[in-house]
């Protein structure tokens, strides 16, 4: 159970950005499920726009598959460093439910044909690549 401290130390205004991420890390390489929903929360949230990457690494200690949707969102969405670690978490994944599949492929397909980023074109025809 995370104390109240560190909590208080995750919402704290006065203590660093870059404090906080480092904390959640920590956290995450334990595996606390506590913080897997603040993970989440802090992704969308507009503060942490430049710590996604991080973010999103320190859910790579959790189970994949409920991120799967998120992660293909991620890879065609997100800059370099978001999209290669969501791209860890769709790698992964060992099974997926077909309709997620399908909604999934629909969207790369899509991504690939408005891309307009050389290094985007290569994961995502990597991610197209495990649907075959």
């Amino acid at each position: 159970m995370l104390s109240k401290k560190t909590i208080g130390n995750i919402s704290n205004n006065l203590i660093s950005i870059d404090e906080k991420i480092q904390i959640i890390l920590d956290l995450a390489e334990e595996r606390n499920p506590e913080i897997y929903p603040i993970i989440l929360e802090l992704i969308d949230n507009p503060l942490y726009k430049n710590k996604i990457g991080s973010l999103i690494y320190a859910l790579r200690n959790y189970p994949p598959n409920p991120l799967f949707q998120k992660a293909v969102d991620w890879i065609i969405t997100g800059n370099f460093e978001v999209a290669h670690e969501a791209f860890e978490i769709v790698n992964s994944i060992d099974q997926i439910n077909g309709e997620d599949v399908l909604l999934s492929y629909l969207k790369i397909q899509k991504a690939i044909i408005h891309n307009k980023d050389d290094w985007r074109a290569d994961i995502l025809n990597e991610l197209m690549e495990m649907f075959e």
